[in-house]
């Protein structure tokens, strides 16, 4: 009896062998089946194979690009009752560099729109420090999120994408080169006097340039000091032509459509071409437009 138990049980583990041997080199032969989407579904690789089924639809794996999951013919017949091939299922992707263009697109307009403050910016230059031989998803979508920035003008970066619902998020770094444009006079300039000058650009650090006269500053403003032919022109160097000292009495024009009043007032405060007049007890903010200052609906 323990003779014939021992026996019984070598059998079935020489069996158990041979099936597996059996099912391996069966498994050897395989189809091929490459998706560009992230869930692939029986109903997916029904189709590549060019069958229908009459079963419920069934999500088999999520796969991402590189990727890959292999079924036997054995799991499809176990576990749907359907006689498929071996299946390898596949995802296929792109690298990174086929979106280059869109990549440089995106960082431009996320650096636009964190330089529009920076003032008398002309224009900027970049370079990516990217690893363009990642495999992406073919289609995907993405945006450009600047992280911080140091003072060597590198930036740190994501790249921020949506794959099927499934986030992507590739880290790189940005180096800008920025030119900027920079006023200078064009003759000796006197303090009082207008400002004649020339727009050139140049790469500068920013710290400077911040500190240069707009054009609109150069076309309003006057010279604060001597300025000699050729030099920088800075915001320091320029003053408003139009001052007048707190508590000092001046004519204000209030204007309301085509109806203009004058009045005196009192000086409150001033700040270039805004200034703060008392008048009749009530302090009303006035604009100095040619050297009068006008309350526009007072």
């Amino acid at each position: 009896m323990e003779f014939r138990t021992l026996l019984s049980i070598c059998m079935t583990i020489i069996l158990v062998i041979l099936s597996i041997v059996t099912h391996a080199s069966t498994d050897l032969n395989y189809k091929t089946l490459t998706f560009e989407k992230r869930l692939i579904s029986l109903y997916d690789i029904a189709s590549k194979l060019g069958k229908k089924l009459s079963i419920p639809d069934s999500i088999l794996c999520e796969l991402n690009v590189g990727s890959q999951r292999y079924f036997s013919s054995y799991y499809f017949k176990s576990n749907f009752g359907i006689n498929f091939p071996n299946i390898l299922v596949t995802r296929s992707g792109i690298k990174l560099a086929k979106l280059k263009d869109k990549v440089f697109r995106k960082v431009h307009q996320a650096l636009a729109a964190r330089f529009s403050n920076i003032r008398n910016l002309a224009t900027f230059e970049v370079n990516l420090n990217v690893n363009w031989n990642k495999i992406v998803p073919k289609n995907l979508n993405f945006d450009v999120k600047l992280i911080s920035q140091n003072k060597t003008g590198f930036i740190s970066a994501n790249l921020i994408g949506n794959d099927y619902g499934h986030s992507v998020n590739i880290p790189f770094g940005i180096l800008v080169r920025a030119s900027f444009k920079v006023p200078t006079a064009t003759r000796n300039i006197r303090k009082g006097e207008k400002i004649s000058y020339k727009i050139t650009t140049a790469s500068i650090p920013y710290a400077t340039a911040r500190l240069l006269a707009s054009e609109n500053e150069l076309n309003s403003m006057v010279a604060a000091t001597s300025i000699p032919k050729g030099a920088k022109i800075y915001k320091s160097y320029l003053e408003f032509p139009y001052h007048f000292d707190k508590g000092s009495i001046i004519k204000v024009t209030f204007k309301s459509g085509n109806v203009e009043v004058e009045v005196p007032a009192t000086v409150v405060s001033q700040n270039g071409p805004n200034i703060r007049v008392r008048f009749q007890n009530r302090v009303y903010s006035a604009k100095i437009v040619d050297g009068k200052a006008v309350i526009q609906n007072g």
